[in-house]
């Protein structure tokens, strides 16, 4: 039980330490979508994809697919880097993913 904590407070003090490094050399998180979180979750994507969550969007009326007051809880990421900005342009940020919770998935050059 002793090691076990011990290695879980290990982890997260690596974790921090790596997020820390991350944000003061300039990178910026941003969204990736389901592909990339499928790669490694492939039960937890597979879990997900018969959600309610998953399928948030197309609950929506057509004329509501475009407001900003219900994008921002029906999309992944909306109004924020590598996040929902239309059905055109990423339609892979459709519906309430796991970066919706878990948070953005890369870190990009924050220029």
């Amino acid at each position: 039980m002793i090691r076990t904590r011990k290695w879980s407070w290990v982890f997260l003090l690596t974790l921090s330490v790596l997020l820390c490094a991350s944000v003061s050399m300039g990178q910026e998180p941003t969204y990736t979508g389901t592909k990339k979180c499928k790669a490694c979750h492939g039960k937890q994507f597979k879990s997900w994809e018969t959600t309610k969550m998953a399928k948030a969007f197309d609950l929506l009326k057509a004329e509501e697919q475009s407001k900003a007051d219900c994008l921002g809880c029906h999309t992944t990421g909306y109004g924020k880097e590598g996040g929902f900005k239309n059905l055109e342009e990423t339609p892979g940020m459709v519906g309430v993913q796991c970066e919706a919770c878990h948070g953005p998935g890369a870190f990009t050059s924050g220029s």
